[in-house]
C-alpha cells in the first residue's frame, strides 16, 4: 500500500495553482503535491476528487466525492509514490472502511476552512488528504489523528509517525 501524491502540474487546472500557492504560504513540506490517494496493492486508487464539471463535488456523478479509479487511468508520471509500513491484514481493513466510504461529496466548505484556525467539517463531505488520513487512522490507532491535513504535510506527518520508511528515497512504484 502506498500514498500516491498527484503534483502540480503547467496546465487549466487552476485550483491545483491556488492549493500550491496556499501550501507554499503555510510552509507545507511538499506544496507542489496538491492531491492525495491511497494506492492499494490491486491498483485501486480512493480518494475524494471534486473534478468533474458543472456539478463537481457532490458526490453523485462518478469519480466526484469520494470514489475508487484504477492505477492504469493516471499518468504515473504526474505523481509521487511512498510505501507505506502497513500490513496485509491492516491494507484489506483500510481497503474495506474505504469501500463503505463511496460517494461522500467533496469537502469544499473545509477546503475553504483550511486558513481558519478551526476545522470547518460536515459528515458527508470529505477533501482528499482528510479521508486518506481518517481511513488510515481508523486501522492504524498508533497513528495521531490529525484532524485537518493537507496534501503537503501528510507525507511528512506520516514519515514522522514512522508509517513511511525514512530510508525511501526512490519514487518509484511498488509492486
Amino acid at each position: 500500500m502506498q500514498i500516491a501524491q498527484f503534483q502540480v502540474q503547467d496546465d487549466d487546472h487552476k485550483f491545483d495553482d491556488v492549493i500550491h500557492k496556499f501550501q507554499k504560504t503555510m510552509n507545507d513540506p511538499d506544496p507542489e503535491s496538491v492531491h492525495t490517494e491511497i494506492l492499494f496493492s490491486d491498483r485501486k486508487m480512493f480518494s475524494s476528487s471534486g473534478r468533474g464539471g458543472l456539478f463537481a463535488g457532490h458526490g453523485l456523478w462518478p469519480g466526484i466525492g469520494t470514489r475508487f479509479i484504477n492505477f492504469s487511468d493516471i499518468e504515473p508520471d504526474k505523481w509521487k509514490f511512498y510505501p507505506l509500513l502497513i500490513s496485509e491484514a491492516d491494507e484489506n481493513a483500510i481497503h474495506h472502511n474505504c469501500d463503505i466510504m463511496q460517494k461522500m461529496a467533496y469537502d469544499w466548505p473545509g477546503i475553504v476552512g483550511q486558513p481558519l484556525p478551526f476545522n470547518i467539517q460536515l459528515w458527508f463531505m470529505a477533501y482528499c488528504s482528510e479521508i486518506v488520513n481518517d481511513k488510515i487512522c481508523e486501522v492504524r490507532t498508533d497513528i495521531l489523528h490529525k484532524r485537518k491535513i493537507r496534501p503537503g504535510e501528510i507525507v511528512d506527518w506520516y514519515a514522522g509517525q514512522g508509517l513511511i520508511d525514512p530510508e525511501f528515497s526512490d519514487f518509484e512504484i511498488i509492486s
